[in-house]
């Protein structure tokens, strides 16, 4: 029998109405929960996960969906759950103290609170009974009650402690100046975790980590260093041909549990997907390969066709299971696919390594094992015999049970998603306008849902939105300056002002509600929640930190807008980070290409003309054939210095570098070498 609906009933989160019938009486984060609480004299016991994670699945199954142990839930605290993608910055406190508590972190993540929100104890996943080295999670209930009731002085200096660590947590010595060698050293760094056989850096679990490999793209286009072209196209290949990517229907999985990129945690992020859509088309621009090409249109396909809303949005991921089985939506028995592919599933079966056996608890994710060299060997058609036999595979897919989908929309995760569009729509041209009409759209749809004009005229935004409710949470950094870089990526798509203007809007209203004069940006506003701690994200996660974004975002449009003040605020986050980020690598991407951007010489491209004349479209397609990562281009009707005296001459490029400017260029001929140079 079903159990009565608690508070969550009424929540938008798909990961809080997963609990909604669980017989535990959960609340959602707010004062309401603080408040019983205190009324009850109980801690608070926070429960923090996200709809498509596999072990948050496993302890609602095992606990929190047992009567009994609910029931000592609700005596004995008071519980409350969150949806880390709802509430990164409550995610981002708590998981800090998960951390030093433990030693390690994760989701689902069990914390306990006094009834004032600090944090005494936790850790992540416990199973109901003692097992995996772990203890049950009703001893670990039964012990923090007891340790709360006889033992409060004790641990209410302990929370005090750890809540005064957690605000020094982020407080970094700042250096005088950068460093000149600085970025050397970070890539010798990163070159020791680098794994030469498999790619990526360190051992399993691994995961795609797009912002370290864009970081070498950048490097490489500066220093030309062919080792970090080698990490780069080596790593990419790896994931294009394991597991962790769908051959059948595009799109990456979360992160390989192996070192391989075999086997996946099979839960399919936005996030991760748009980032990675970016880095293989501009992997492509670089190297020529043309399945990188194909594996960055194959996840674009997936994204406009599994994770986009009717309004234009995209939805936030797809669960890793489907009928409570991890993957089973995903893998193959050999019999099925001998059944489907008939005449050519052995050819199908050597290209993609399908056994009896199986190479993922007897069963097969598809890897793709066999070089094109070999197939080609066996048959020259092999391209096209894959390709039909991988479009029977996903209809005969289609016909199975799909995993959950997490459909709110969250505006960092779409602006991210903004800048791939933006990207694929100037790269692929008239192959496929499409792409830069998606992004249009979701630039119109992100700016209606979410963003609006406050009493001091600044542009603020919302973070979460569902589909028939209202965007509500406020915007959070990594909302603005994820969105600034999209809408900053539309602009040099489309050279449209508007574009432009909401980026610079963006930016002002980081400086106005986020900036620590100490340096740095804070994650939430000056005028938000007021929680134990104001946290501020160098350290990238899966998505870039808020303060490389925030870096980025200032950097790209002091080039364009020619404004030194906007280079010096991004400058103070590389100041504080600088010896941090060459220590550990691997955690500081976004901030890693902060830096690059800041070290590159100065460059503009700037095309005069008429928009819609023939010649400046043609001067625009010959630029952005060329990899530019550190180049300002400019064109269009925007206010802008770069452009002064320019916009109404015909159509031209000046080419300007170390603050001087080169002839005119009139020819594609005369540009190709120009950009060659």
């Amino acid at each position: 029998m079903k159990s009565v609906a608690n508070a969550l009933i009424h929540e938008t989160s798909p990961y809080l109405l997963q609990h909604a019938y669980n017989p535990v009486a959960w609340l959602p984060w707010g004062e309401a929960a603080f408040a019983a609480a205190k009324t009850r004299d109980v801690p608070i016991l926070l429960s923090v996960g996200y709809s498509a994670c596999h072990w948050c699945h496993v302890m609602e199954r095992e606990s929190f969906e047992n009567e009994e142990i609910a029931a000592l839930m609700n005596k004995l605290f008071v519980p409350v759950k969150v949806d880390r993608e709802e509430r990164p910055d409550v995610d981002s406190i708590y998981m800090n103290a998960v951390q030093i508590l433990s030693g390690t972190g994760g989701w689902p993540m069990t914390m306990f609170l006094t009834p004032d929100g600090q944090p005494f104890y936790g850790g992540t996943y416990y199973p109901p009974t003692d097992r995996y080295g772990r203890p049950g999670f009703t001893r670990v209930l039964v012990s923090v009650s007891e340790a709360w009731n006889n033992k409060r002085e004790q641990l209410l200096t302990s929370a005090e402690d750890l809540t005064k660590h957690l605000n020094n947590f982020e407080r970094l010595e700042k250096s005088v100046s950068l460093e000149p060698d600085a970025l050397t050293k970070t890539l010798s760094n990163l070159e020791r975790s680098f794994d030469p056989q498999f790619g990526g850096f360190g051992a399993a679990p691994k995961f795609p980590n797009p912002a370290n490999l864009e970081w070498l793209l950048e490097h490489q286009q500066s220093h030309h260093h062919p080792k970090a072209l080698e990490m780069v196209s080596h790593t990419l290949t790896r994931m294009a041909n394991g597991g962790i990517y769908d051959h059948l229907g595009g799109g990456f999985a979360r992160y390989s549990t192996d070192e391989r990129w075999l086997a996946p945690h099979f839960e399919k992020m936005l996030y991760d997907n748009a980032q990675l859509i970016k880095l293989y088309m501009l992997a492509h621009q670089v190297t020529g390969n043309i399945q990188f090409f194909l594996t960055a249109k194959e996840s674009l396909e997936y994204s406009l066709r599994e994770m986009q809303s009717a309004e234009g949005g995209f939805y936030s991921a797809q669960d890793a299971d489907s009928e409570g089985i991890e993957g089973k939506y995903f893998v193959w028995d050999e019999t099925e696919i001998d059944e489907i592919l008939l005449e050519d599933s052995p050819f199908f079966k050597r290209a993609y390594g399908v056994t009896a056996q199986g190479n993922w608890e007897h069963k097969n994710i598809l890897t793709r094992v066999a070089s094109d060299k070999e197939l080609h060997t066996i048959n020259p058609e092999f391209y096209e015999i894959l390709e039909n036999c991988k479009t029977k595979l996903f209809l005969a897919r289609e016909k199975r049970i799909k995993p959950g989908l997490d459909d709110k929309i969250l505006c960092s995760w779409n602006g991210l998603m903004l800048e791939a569009l933006a990207l694929a729509g100037r790269r692929m041209g008239g192959r496929a306008p499409k792409y830069l009409a998606h992004a249009k759209n979701l630039a119109a749809f992100l700016l209606q849902t979410f963003s609006s004009r406050d009493q001091a005229g600044y542009l603020r935004l919302l973070h979460t939105y569902k589909t028939g409710h209202q965007a509500k949470i406020m915007g959070m950094l990594e909302d603005y300056a994820l969105l600034g870089l999209g809408m900053l990526e539309l602009y040099q798509s489309t050279f449209e002002t508007t574009h432009l203007e909401t980026a610079i809007d963006l930016s002002q209203s980081i400086r106005q509600y986020f900036t620590d004069p100490n340096g740095g940006f804070f994650d939430t506003p000056t005028d938000g929640e007021h929680l134990i701690v104001r946290p501020k994200s160098y350290f990238d996660s899966a998505m870039p930190s808020g303060n490389g974004a925030s870096c980025l975002l200032f950097l790209k449009l002091a080039r364009l807008t020619n404004d030194p003040a906007l280079e010096s605020i991004a400058l103070e986050p590389l100041l504080q980070m600088q010896a941090v980020m060459q220590r550990q690598p691997t955690g500081f991407g976004s901030l890693n290409r902060a830096l690059e951007q800041f070290s590159a010489p100065h460059r503009e491209i700037v095309v005069s003309g008429e928009l819609e004349n023939e010649q400046t479209k043609a001067l625009l397609g010959e630029i952005w054939k060329k990899y530019l990562p550190h180049t300002a281009i400019a064109a269009g009707n925007a206010k802008l210095p770069l452009l002064e005296g320019r916009k109404e001459l015909t159509p031209q490029v000046f080419i300007c570098e170390n603050m001087a400017c080169q002839m005119p260029i009139q020819t594609i001929e005369a540009l190709q070498k120009a950009l060659e140079g």
